[in-house]
């Protein structure tokens, strides 16, 4: 019988599924805080993310389900045994993360953060000024889930779609396809540039100095991804320069953004503190409890797993 520990703060409901839909495993359900090295050391499987303090390098733990889409600080080395299993929660966070920076696309373009400010001063004060998603050409760097859902809304908004991915395999909501070997030829006619990527050794600083010098002075650079895909000084430069439009953030370097980074006060940046894929989402959580479960259904029958973690490519 597996021994499940169970770490993710899911609402009663999906517990219960997860527990009705396994009952022929022995699963133990515990928060974060009350969580103890023993617990890890007597599970055969970890449902969620156990906090780094922990050690989890032990050869009977049979795999890792994460709650988040990215995993790459469980790849670092000796943190997890060679023989353990990794999966990440990819396709959990599509709806939530769209969402999320369509609207701060929207507040961007249609200057509501100005409007906001204004109603609260109870000034009319029409601008007759912003920008369209109609008609815009945007890049996606990735069009894995999050990608995939920017891309159906972005074609029913009218906008006309390039998607980079490693092979030219087409994609249903993408008018074309590119490789890393064109992104260069591109980027000048891009309106926005979305990126969605994971953190890897081929995504570290995608976007660096020559990057942002191709860039269109309007082009808006959005990142919903791995602050490690944006050299940070390469944008803070571009911003000072106005040689692009400006930046719309969820995720950083270094988090939390530090108090003095020059992002902050920028009026061509908005910030969110990484929470667009915010684990509070039902959306989320319907669809991770889903995988779970499939999951620890094929580690009983010892079939593969999905959202299986390669090792070498770090996603």
């Amino acid at each position: 019988m597996l021994k499940v520990l169970l770490i993710p703060a899911l609402d009663d409901s999906n517990i219960e599924l997860i527990k009705k839909s396994c009952s022929d495993m022995n699963l133990l359900k515990v928060n974060k805080d009350d969580l103890t090295q023993e617990m890890i050391d007597e599970a055969d499987v970890i449902v969620g993310n156990p906090p780094r303090q922990f050690n989890l390098n032990r050869p009977t733990l049979k795999a890792l389900l994460l709650n988040s889409a990215g995993n790459d600080q469980f790849l670092l080395p000796n943190i997890l045994n060679r023989q353990t299993l990794l999966t990440n929660a990819s396709g959990s966070y599509g709806h939530a993360i769209c969402e999320h920076m369509m609207g701060m696309i929207f507040s961007f373009n249609k200057n509501l953060r100005f409007y906001y400010d204004r109603q609260k001063e109870a000034r009319w004060t029409p601008l007759f000024t912003g920008r369209e998603i109609y008609g815009s050409n945007v890049l996606l760097l990735g069009v894995g889930d999050i990608g995939t859902e920017f891309a159906k809304v972005l074609k029913v908004l009218g906008a006309n779609v390039t998607g980079l991915r490693n092979s030219y395999k087409e994609h249903p909501y993408c008018d074309n396809i590119i490789t890393s070997k064109e992104l260069h030829d591109v980027l000048p006619k891009m309106d926005y540039i979305i990126t969605s990527l994971p953190a890897t050794n081929a995504t570290f600083h995608m976007l660096s100095h020559d990057e942002f010098s191709l860039m269109k002075e309007d082009a808006v650079v959005c990142n919903v991804g791995r602050g490690s895909v944006i050299d940070t000084y390469a944008l803070l430069e571009a911003l000072d320069n106005k040689s692009i439009g400006g930046a719309l953030l969820d995720v950083f370097e270094e988090e939390p953004l530090p108090t003095d980074s020059p992002l902050w006060k920028n009026p061509r940046v908005m910030i969110t503190p990484h929470c667009s894929g915010g684990y509070h989402w039902k959306s989320v959580q319907d669809y991770y409890t889903q995988l779970v479960i499939r999951n620890l259904n094929h580690l009983k029958n010892q079939e593969p797993l999905e959202n299986l973690v390669n090792r070498t490519k770090g996603y």
